[in-house]
């Protein structure tokens, strides 16, 4: 015969021993229990925030502001320019001629010959506006550093011919004619702008750029 097995105990459950607070007796014999302290909770730690890195500002300038850089303007111009008093464009190119009194033999330059025409001659000894002038059609007088005309171009430095109110005289004027700008001052202030910032009198000079 076949043995019969014999089954495994079942295992008794294990009891859960209560927590027990410690005991104390008070003077007069009475138990007390001491309540058991309940932990703190562990705070959790903030995380910190990062600063944020400045980046360094620009660093001020030491003197007062550069001045704009004016434009050359090109020559021959790409097109005849148009009187600015009158509005009427010259069809053709002059040139100085030979016999120049002021050293501008062979330049070549512009006119207008409506404003020439009409001017009477005390107009044409006086003004500023001699004999209908446009403007000269060449770089002498323009270097970069030269101060900026109306129409933004760098300005031409002249000298007064024999016949001028200032003979020799140096003076800034606009260089492609465009604008009335003039300037007798070696600062190329003109008379306004130098009576505005109150600049000290300027009794002329020579030109070097010509």
């Amino acid at each position: 015969p076949t043995p019969t097995p014999i089954p495994s105990p079942i295992p008794t459950p294990k009891k859960s021993t209560p927590i027990v607070s410690p005991k104390t007796t008070d003077s007069v014999g009475h138990v007390q229990s001491i309540p058991t302290p309940i932990p703190s909770p562990i705070p959790t730690p903030k995380k910190s925030t990062p600063i944020p890195t400045l980046s360094p500002g620009p660093t001020p300038p030491s003197g007062p502001p550069p001045a704009p850089t004016a434009k050359i303007p090109t020559f021959p111009r790409p097109s005849h320019p148009k009187c600015r008093r009158c509005g009427w464009i010259p069809k053709y190119r002059d040139t100085v001629k030979a016999n120049n009194p002021n050293g501008n033999a062979g330049r070549p330059y512009y006119r207008c010959v409506r404003c020439k025409t009409n001017s009477t001659p005390d107009v044409l000894k006086t003004s500023r506006d001699i004999f209908g002038w446009i403007c000269w059609d060449d770089y002498i007088g323009i270097e970069e550093g030269n101060r900026a005309c109306e129409c933004g171009f760098a300005c031409r430095q002249g000298m007064g011919g024999v016949d001028s109110q200032y003979p020799g005289g140096g003076f800034w004027t606009c260089a492609v004619g465009g604008c009335g700008f003039l300037s007798y001052r070696l600062d190329a202030l003109t008379d306004e702008e130098a009576y505005r910032k109150g600049a000290p009198r300027d009794d002329g000079f020579e030109p070097w750029l010509l």
